[in-house]
């Protein structure tokens, strides 16, 4: 949707271009998020700003994992972080057959058990990236119509240019 280099300039160009009801929402969501991680002593303040006002003029048929992905990243408070991370979590719990409440307090037992220093100190290749980028769309797809898993995939597959 956007253009290569993101930047606050080249979001304008493409809104102005495609979408110019949405300049005025982008600019007011862009200035307030930037005060907010200003005022947060936030080191890339400018991404994070970006990222926020360009979730803000998102359509609402966005699929929600790229929003959440994109809060996810732009923050730093792990209280945010954490929130968001359940949110995907709830979502994909919701798939399970059986009982979502004894799911949810299975997986929480299950993620309060994670080794928070083995996680930091895990090495993995840049390579797992793919593995881990299939398997999501594997996950996520599931139980969908072939018609419906080869129009999400073309769409997706495109949309990585």
């Amino acid at each position: 949707m956007f253009e290569e280099t993101e930047t606050f300039s080249a979001v304008m160009r493409k809104l102005n271009k495609d979408e110019p009801e949405k300049v005025q929402e982008f600019m007011k969501a862009f200035k307030k998020a930037f005060d907010d991680a200003i005022e947060d002593k936030l080191d890339d303040h400018q991404n994070i700003a970006l990222l926020q006002a360009k979730k803000s003029i998102a359509s609402k048929n966005n699929d929600r994992f790229l929003k959440m992905a994109q809060v996810m990243i732009a923050n730093r408070n792990p209280q945010e972080v954490g929130a968001s991370l359940a949110q995907v979590i709830k979502i994909l719990m919701e798939r399970l057959p059986h009982d979502k409440n004894s799911s949810l307090t299975n997986m929480r037992g299950k993620v309060s058990q994670l080794n928070p220093t083995e996680i930091a100190l895990a090495s993995m290749p840049d390579t797992a990236a793919y593995g881990q980028s299939i398997t999501l769309i594997k996950t996520l797809l599931n139980g969908y119509s072939p018609e419906y898993i080869k129009q999400v995939l073309s769409f997706t597959a495109q949309s990585l240019y």
